[in-house]
């Protein structure tokens, strides 16, 4: 199961991130290139902040049957 859920979201986080190459193109015809750049990179950080704040702590728990 873990390895499972694993490779979900590797996969899942690579076909989202084929989109960003387009999407920056489409924002640079309304803006500079770098500040299309910024926006990308810094929903992305922003992304990661949020869900290393949200999501539980795992690490030491024994796995179990019932989860």
């Amino acid at each position: 199961m873990r390895g499972s859920g694993q490779g979900f979201c590797y996969n899942f986080g690579r076909a989202v991130g084929s989109i960003y190459p387009a999407l920056i193109g489409y924002m640079s015809t309304s803006m500079p290139l770098g500040i299309a750049i910024g926006y990308m990179a810094a929903g992305g950080y922003l992304l990661v902040i949020v869900a290393s704040l949200l999501l539980p702590e795992t690490g030491g728990r024994e796995l179990s049957a019932e989860d």
